[in-house]
Protein backbone atom coordinates (compact mmCIF):
# COMPACT_ATOMS: atom_id res chain seq x y z
CA UNK A 1 0.00 0.00 0.00
CA UNK A 2 2.63 2.84 0.89
CA UNK A 3 4.76 1.96 -2.60
CA UNK A 4 1.23 1.97 -4.16
CA UNK A 5 1.16 6.22 -2.89
CA UNK A 6 4.52 7.08 -3.87
CA UNK A 7 3.50 5.81 -7.67
CA UNK A 8 0.18 8.30 -7.28
CA UNK A 9 1.37 10.58 -9.88
CA UNK A 10 1.92 7.88 -12.55
CA UNK A 11 -0.65 7.82 -15.81
CA UNK A 12 -2.46 4.43 -15.84
CA UNK A 13 -1.95 2.51 -19.27
CA UNK A 14 -5.88 2.33 -19.33
CA UNK A 15 -6.04 6.27 -18.94
CA UNK A 16 -7.76 7.82 -22.08
CA UNK A 17 -6.68 11.22 -20.51
CA UNK A 18 -7.36 13.64 -17.37
CA UNK A 19 -10.69 13.01 -15.47
CA UNK A 20 -10.13 16.05 -13.06
CA UNK A 21 -13.15 18.01 -12.64
CA UNK A 22 -13.01 21.68 -11.93
CA UNK A 23 -14.83 24.29 -10.26
CA UNK A 24 -14.07 27.77 -10.20
CA UNK A 25 -15.78 29.92 -7.15
CA UNK A 26 -14.80 33.07 -7.57
CA UNK A 27 -11.30 33.50 -7.76
CA UNK A 28 -10.53 29.76 -6.49
CA UNK A 29 -10.52 26.84 -8.56
CA UNK A 30 -11.45 23.62 -6.63
CA UNK A 31 -9.95 20.47 -7.97
CA UNK A 32 -12.05 16.71 -7.39
CA UNK A 33 -9.87 15.07 -5.08
CA UNK A 34 -9.13 11.32 -6.66
CA UNK A 35 -7.82 10.44 -3.17
CA UNK A 36 -9.78 11.30 -0.56
CA UNK A 37 -13.05 8.88 -2.16
CA UNK A 38 -10.22 6.18 -1.90
CA UNK A 39 -9.51 7.21 1.55
CA UNK A 40 -12.81 7.35 2.78
CA UNK A 41 -13.40 3.53 1.01
CA UNK A 42 -10.45 2.16 3.18
CA UNK A 43 -12.01 3.68 6.41
CA UNK A 44 -15.77 2.57 6.16
CA UNK A 45 -13.90 -1.38 5.38
CA UNK A 46 -13.61 -1.17 9.13
CA UNK A 47 -16.06 -1.60 11.82
CA UNK A 48 -14.67 1.58 14.15
CA UNK A 49 -11.92 2.88 12.22
CA UNK A 50 -8.97 4.09 13.82
CA UNK A 51 -7.31 7.71 12.28
CA UNK A 52 -4.16 9.42 13.02
CA UNK A 53 -3.85 12.58 12.29
CA UNK A 54 -0.47 14.26 11.35
CA UNK A 55 -1.64 17.60 11.39
CA UNK A 56 -3.24 20.24 14.22
CA UNK A 57 -6.83 20.35 15.62
CA UNK A 58 -8.96 21.29 12.82
CA UNK A 59 -12.63 21.19 14.35
CA UNK A 60 -13.81 20.28 10.87
CA UNK A 61 -11.70 17.55 10.54
CA UNK A 62 -12.49 16.12 13.83
CA UNK A 63 -16.31 16.70 13.12
CA UNK A 64 -16.16 14.91 9.66
CA UNK A 65 -14.31 12.26 10.86
CA UNK A 66 -15.15 11.69 14.18
CA UNK A 67 -18.57 12.29 13.85
CA UNK A 68 -19.84 11.85 10.71
CA UNK A 69 -17.22 8.77 10.17
CA UNK A 70 -17.43 7.51 13.62
CA UNK A 71 -13.69 7.12 13.52
CA UNK A 72 -11.80 6.68 16.37
CA UNK A 73 -9.30 9.95 15.51
CA UNK A 74 -6.18 10.80 17.35
CA UNK A 75 -4.58 13.82 16.83
CA UNK A 76 -0.58 13.98 17.00
CA UNK A 77 0.23 17.41 15.75
CA UNK A 78 3.80 16.94 14.18
CA UNK A 79 4.02 20.14 13.01
CA UNK A 80 4.27 21.21 16.80
CA UNK A 81 7.59 18.83 16.74
CA UNK A 82 8.45 20.67 13.51
CA UNK A 83 8.21 23.65 14.72
CA UNK A 84 10.24 23.23 18.10
CA UNK A 85 13.06 21.59 16.37
CA UNK A 86 13.16 23.97 13.23
CA UNK A 87 13.54 26.93 15.93
CA UNK A 88 16.08 24.80 18.27
CA UNK A 89 18.32 24.31 14.97
CA UNK A 90 17.91 20.61 16.08
CA UNK A 91 16.36 18.83 12.81
CA UNK A 92 18.93 16.35 12.84
CA UNK A 93 17.65 14.73 16.08
CA UNK A 94 13.75 14.59 14.25
CA UNK A 95 14.53 10.78 13.24
CA UNK A 96 15.30 10.18 16.75
CA UNK A 97 12.02 11.69 17.70
CA UNK A 98 9.98 9.78 15.29
CA UNK A 99 11.46 6.34 16.97
CA UNK A 100 10.02 6.94 20.24
CA UNK A 101 6.84 9.41 19.11
CA UNK A 102 4.06 6.47 18.69
CA UNK A 103 2.03 4.97 21.37
CA UNK A 104 -0.20 3.16 19.10
CA UNK A 105 0.74 -0.78 18.84
CA UNK A 106 1.85 -2.34 15.57
CA UNK A 107 -1.25 -2.88 13.06
CA UNK A 108 -3.47 -0.78 15.54
CA UNK A 109 -4.36 2.02 12.45
CA UNK A 110 -6.42 2.13 9.85
CA UNK A 111 -5.92 5.00 7.96
CA UNK A 112 -3.02 7.90 8.65
CA UNK A 113 -3.66 12.15 7.56
CA UNK A 114 -0.09 12.93 6.65
CA UNK A 115 -1.40 16.17 4.43
CA UNK A 116 1.89 17.80 3.25
CA UNK A 117 4.13 17.03 6.59
CA UNK A 118 6.59 15.01 4.23
CA UNK A 119 7.22 18.06 2.31
CA UNK A 120 9.34 19.62 4.94
CA UNK A 121 11.68 17.03 6.59
CA UNK A 122 14.92 15.47 5.23
CA UNK A 123 15.55 12.54 3.74
CA UNK A 124 16.61 10.61 7.57
CA UNK A 125 13.20 12.15 8.93
CA UNK A 126 11.14 10.84 5.92
CA UNK A 127 12.53 7.27 6.45
CA UNK A 128 12.13 7.37 10.16
CA UNK A 129 8.34 8.63 9.70
CA UNK A 130 7.59 6.02 7.03
CA UNK A 131 8.91 3.48 9.09
CA UNK A 132 6.35 4.29 11.92
CA UNK A 133 3.93 4.70 9.23
CA UNK A 134 4.64 0.84 7.84
CA UNK A 135 4.36 -0.24 11.63
CA UNK A 136 1.33 0.99 12.70
CA UNK A 137 -0.88 0.82 9.93
CA UNK A 138 -2.92 -2.25 9.90
CA UNK A 139 -3.16 -4.29 6.33
CA UNK A 140 -5.08 -2.66 3.81
CA UNK A 141 -5.04 0.31 5.76
CA UNK A 142 -4.55 4.33 4.14
CA UNK A 143 -2.48 7.01 3.97
CA UNK A 144 -3.93 10.50 3.04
Amino acid sequence: MFQDLLKWGAKRPDSAGPTTTSLVRGDDVLVASKALPKFLSALTQADSPVLVDFGPVIGSNVAFFGERLGCKLFIEDLSADLDRHSRAKTMDALPGVFENRFRHADQSVDGLLCWDYFDFLDKSAVQALAKQIVRMLRPGGAIL
